[in-house]
């Protein structure tokens, strides 16, 4: 079997590899609070089920890449939470400008970013043309929280370590990690400062920059209760799908194009 995960070659076999491959596929995570219930990795734990999943998938037609995960993120929100680790916004725009550099040095062509933190995203937006324009590699973001598979099952106010995520974590986290129970029927529809019952609908259409501690005293955002692993891997096919269709259309596309 063909090894693609970068980090696991010698640079000759690697040459090899990035000669031929298409893309190289970053997967995006953080280090940050999951609630009671799940490990502080668990978005990191999803981008990289999801990258080797969608590299299964589409090889041989396509041959692909796998990065090391960048497994620090934009966080702030979570920092009252002990155990996240968050990182500027500089800070994660230059990680990925950086690797766009690299891997143009070396001839590929294309950067897909498999980002599993809703924090990330707005900040990756904001240096993808930037990226293609100073580096030559054209960077592409895939956002998992953006995908109709996530949406078609989540609940308003299912943001974070809810059913959604804790059934994705079950399904992807393989047989080294650990699966913590979810625990029971436990809801967050509240803010922990005041009670004041959070205005969901506001905060799906308004960009307001609120604090986890504001909307959960325990850190999940949601109801992690109906979570499982067949759950998961429904929700996981339907992503995986999604990106290789969509990654399929692009590397078409971008290839005419040029």
């Amino acid at each position: 079997m063909t090894e693609f995960r970068l980090d696991r070659l010698t640079s000759p076999q690697a040459a090899r590899l990035l000669e031929t491959a298409a893309a190289c596929v970053l997967p995006c995570g953080s280090l940050e609070q999951h609630g009671p219930h799940l490990p502080l990795a668990t978005d990191t734990i999803i981008a990289v089920g999801l990258a080797e999943r969608l590299i299964a998938r589409i090889s041989p037609e396509i041959a692909l890449c796998q990065l090391p995960s960048l497994a620090f993120g934009r966080s702030p929100e979570h920092m009252s939470f002990p155990g996240t680790v968050s990182i500027s916004r500089h800070a994660l725009c230059e990680a990925v400008r950086s690797v766009c550099a690299s891997l143009a040095a070396h001839g590929v062509g294309h950067l897909l970013v498999m980002n599993a933190h809703g924090g990330n995203t707005a900040a990756i937006e904001s240096m993808l043309r930037d990226a293609r324009d100073e580096t030559g590699t054209i960077p592409l973001l895939f956002d998992v929280a953006r995908c109709d598979a996530v949406r078609a099952e989540a609940e308003a106010g299912d943001w974070h370590a809810g059913r959604i995520e804790t059934s994705l974590f079950r399904a992807l986290a393989g047989k080294n990690e650990a699966t913590p129970d979810a625990g029971g029927n436990r809801a967050t529809p509240e803010r922990a400062s005041s009670g004041a019952v959070a205005p969901w609908r506001a905060l799906a259409t308004l960009s307001v920059p609120w604090r986890t501690e504001e909307l959960s005293a325990d850190g999940a955002i949601g109801d992690a209760a109906g979570a499982s692993a067949a759950l998961g891997e429904r929700i996981a096919r339907g992503i995986v799908d999604e990106a290789a269709d969509a990654l399929r259309a692009v590397l078409s596309w971008t290839s005419e194009a040029t």
